[in-house]
C-alpha cells in the first residue's frame, strides 16, 4: 500500500510532536516517505519539522505564562 502525502501529513498530526521526534518514528517515517518522489519527500520532512518547531514555540509561550503567573502569585 502506498500512502499519499495527505495520508502522511495526517499521520504526523495524529502522532504529535513528541513521538515525531523519536528515533523509532523517524526511521519508520523515512521508510514510508521513501516511496514518494524527491519533492514530496522534502515536503514531508518539512511537515515533520514544522510540527516539532511549532510545539517548541508553544511550549516557550507556556513557560513565559507560567513565569508570569508565578510572579503575580497565580492571580
Amino acid at each position: 500500500m502506498k500512502f499519499t502525502v495527505e495520508d502522511l501529513i495526517r499521520l504526523l498530526m495524529m502522532v504529535g510532536p513528541i513521538i515525531a521526534q523519536t528515533k523509532e518514528f523517524i526511521e519508520r517515517f523515512e521508510l514510508l516517505i521513501s516511496a514518494q518522489g524527491p519533492e514530496d519527500q522534502a515536503k514531508l520532512r518539512e511537515a515533520r519539522e514544522v510540527l516539532i518547531v511549532e510545539n517548541d514555540a508553544g511550549h516557550d509561550r507556556l513557560q513565559a505564562m507560567l513565569a508570569e503567573a508565578a510572579d503575580t502569585g497565580g492571580e
